[in-house]
């Protein structure tokens, strides 16, 4: 059709008929006359692509509307933006304005989402870590809860019952850390706590039983204690009752230890005594 009109034109047409007869505006058959390239009758005459215009505002300006809208983006209006901008020094119409607006809301909601993203992928991984966590409590609580069942068998003595429990507990293989800890572990930890591995003397290093023993009463009753003991009583107790059942451990091993030394030199004797007794006696 350009190419119709224009040769219209140079037939001898005048701009009047030519602009009715094609429909077109005088504006844009001037422009097309003056665009028109005899040696690039086609190309001349193809509309221009313009493409996005460069926009009237510099980032930081972007930014200041971002953090001007951030908390509530709908309540802020051209009006109110531009004339918060004056107070940081920018002077902007309002049409501007309202451009930025429109990209600063886009950039604040591409944000929102992306955040909540990462929030549903950590809560996501939260509960698959508290899950996996729990399914480790439960396997260790039922194997601890099996290997200590043959010191919870009635009718035995207290010795007997405090010697199941440190085979028991020995049988782990190494010493107990915080991890392995299950209710029933806690429990043990701290009776042995509370009655002071049966102790009645301490050597200096048992003395720990007793400062063990009040920041236990003092985890379980905050009300008790002096106010030095109240500022400590958020310390781990976990890793007192780790001390106290790898304690229980050694103290009995220990005793058991000493009981057969004593038993074997009981027994010596015993048969020291009867030989002597089998020898003939001397005559006078």
């Amino acid at each position: 059709m350009r190419a119709e009109a224009l040769k219209a034109v140079r037939d001898g047409a005048s701009i009047t008929s030519v602009v009715r007869r094609y429909a077109v505006s005088r504006t844009s058959l001037y422009r097309w006359l003056k665009a028109f390239d005899p040696d690039r009758p086609v190309a001349s005459l193809r509309p221009k692509k313009t493409g996005p215009k460069t926009p009237r505002w510099t980032a930081e300006m972007l930014d200041r509307v971002a953090e001007l809208i951030a908390d509530h983006p709908d309540w802020w209006g051209k009006s109110r933006v531009a004339a918060a901008l004056r107070g940081y020094g920018f002077t902007l119409s309002e049409a501007t304005v309202s451009r930025m607006l429109v990209v600063a809301r886009q950039q604040l909601a591409q944000e929102r989402e992306r955040e909540a993203r990462k929030q549903q992928v950590r809560r996501d991984r939260d509960i698959r870590t508290a899950m996996r966590r729990s399914e480790c409590d439960a396997t260790r609580a039922a194997m601890w809860h099996e290997r200590l069942l043959p010191a919870w068998e009635p009718g035995l003595t207290p010795q007997e019952r405090r010697r199941r429990l440190a085979q028991a507990l020995a049988s782990k293989g190494y010493k107990i850390q915080a991890k392995d800890l299950t209710p029933e572990l806690r429990a043990i930890a701290d009776q042995y706590l509370e009655n002071l591995g049966g102790r009645d003397s301490f050597s200096p290093a048992e003395a720990w039983l007793i400062s063990a023993r009040r920041r236990l009463r003092i985890s379980k009753d905050p009300a008790a204690g002096s106010p030095a003991d109240q500022l400590r009583r958020g310390s781990n107790i976990d890793h007192l009752r780790v001390g106290a059942l790898n304690d229980l451990v050694k103290n009995s091993t220990n005793i058991g230890v000493i009981a057969s030394r004593i038993a074997l030199i009981t027994e010596n004797k015993k048969r020291a005594a009867s030989s002597e007794c089998l020898k003939p006696r001397c005559s006078d």
